[in-house]
């Protein structure tokens, strides 16, 4: 398994299993670069994820993942009604409760 972390949101300190490293990166599966201010990571199956540095995130996938998905992104099914749906299936009454409900074990909400 490769644990690629950002570290610092403001000089883009990615770390690639404990190490510091820079992009570009071509890593089995995926490849992360510098596109403008943005960094990017695109994988062989098509999830791109661009971010800014600073709070930005933009997660785009294809269209032939389309209700297929599920998460902070929603599930991609063309209803926004359900969209903030919660690990156990139930909506979520805020999007902090969302947020909350999909920390994983390894995690920690701050």
């Amino acid at each position: 398994m490769i644990c690629l972390m950002l570290e610092s949101l403001m000089c883009y300190d990615l770390q690639l299993d404990g190490e510091r490293v820079t992009p570009p990166l071509v890593l089995p599966g995926m490849h992360v670069s510098l596109s403008g201010s943005y960094l990017v990571l695109m994988t062989n199956f098509s999830l791109k994820v661009r971010f800014d540095g600073h709070h930005q995130v933009e997660v785009s996938v294809p269209m032939e993942y389309a209700g297929q998905l599920c998460g902070l992104c929603g599930n991609f099914n063309g209803d926004i009604d359900d969209d903030l749906l919660m690990p156990n299936g139930s909506l979520a009454a805020s999007e902090t409760k969302l947020g909350n409900s999909w920390i994983s074990d390894n995690s920690s909400a701050e």
